[in-house]
């Protein structure tokens, strides 16, 4: 082999190689165009963006976003980021690494969730299995407008591919598994389960609607609280009533005498002295052993 044909062939897969990649990231620039035009992100939901590129020859597929808006089909706010950046190569199109900066979303519960940056995962195995990883980004300015504790928080789901779906049993219709962590004021919270039934697509009324009546419900196997030393685990069970608001049960035990209490005193329910209890969510209230702690609301938002 002469070194001049080991040179053509070299510059030949070069040239193949930048044709392959400007194709692909025509196609993706096409995609991205196609998806933004609608200016539909779900049954209520739509997105703008002030820019939208593709770049990162040679090895990676960069999809950047900028100015990111998205609001329901009246014009109320949801969410925002400055900037989202999704990563992938050719050779794992179904392996995607997100950054989204200055990020602010209207959350049910959390209220308004701001963060200096929020880093996300997606991986799509040919099983057809596929994760999600969405955390808060290193930058620790974490604020939650109604939990003003929480510091920092990540959220991996699991979703089944074919070969897993299983016809028998009560958990046949699992659409994915989950685990939450999170600190808040200084104590850490875990809790691993599944979502029976799709989960809706945002909080509309007729999109948590429709993931009730499907059967929507979220298992939680097993959670724990850690407060100082003292730790609480349990499992729970919750869905939403005909007003969507928050209905179920939830089962907590404490590692050793007084943990139940002490962590409940930290949430700000004090003078609780069982070691385990039981609490109801049903007809708007958070009821742990006959004693109403706090009133529940409905989740939607619009």
């Amino acid at each position: 082999m002469s070194f001049r044909f080991f040179i053509t062939v070299i510059v030949v897969a070069a040239i193949g190689y930048g044709v392959l990649w400007s194709v692909s990231a025509r196609r993706m620039s096409d995609l991205v165009d196609q998806q933004f035009d609608s200016t539909k992100l779900g049954p209520a939901l739509k997105v703008d963006t002030s820019k939208r590129r593709v770049e990162g020859f040679p090895y990676r597929l960069t999809v950047i976003l900028e100015d990111v808006r998205v609001t329901t089909e009246d014009g109320s706010f949801v969410g925002a980021a400055d900037r989202i950046e999704a990563v992938t190569h050719l050779w794992t199109p179904g392996h995607w690494v997100i950054t989204a900066r200055d990020v602010q979303v209207d959350l049910p519960i959390l209220g308004t969730l701001r963060e200096g940056i929020v880093s996300a995962s997606y991986k799509r195995r040919a099983s057809g299995h596929a994760g999600v990883f969405i955390g808060s980004g290193e930058s620790g300015d974490t604020q939650a407008a109604k939990v003003p504790g929480l510091t920092d928080w990540s959220l991996s789901i699991g979703i089944p591919g074919a070969s897993e779906d299983d016809d028998s049993g009560l958990y046949s219709d699992i659409a994915a598994f989950l685990q939450l962590r999170a600190s808040l004021g200084g104590n850490r919270f875990e809790t691993k389960g599944q979502i029976l039934s799709a989960p809706p697509f945002g909080t509309s009324r007729d999109a948590l609607s429709a993931w009730r009546d499907a059967g929507g419900l979220i298992e939680f196997d097993a959670f724990s609280a850690n407060v100082g030393s003292h730790t609480v685990k349990g499992n729970a069970s919750v869905g939403l009533d005909d007003t969507l608001t928050p209905l179920g049960s939830v089962a907590v035990d404490g590692d050793a005498p007084g943990d139940l209490a002490a962590v409940l005193a930290a949430l700000g329910v004090a003078g609780y002295q069982g070691d385990s209890g039981s609490l109801i969510l049903q007809n708007g209230r958070a009821v742990l052993d006959g004693e109403v702690l706090t009133p529940l609301r409905p989740i939607h938002r619009y």
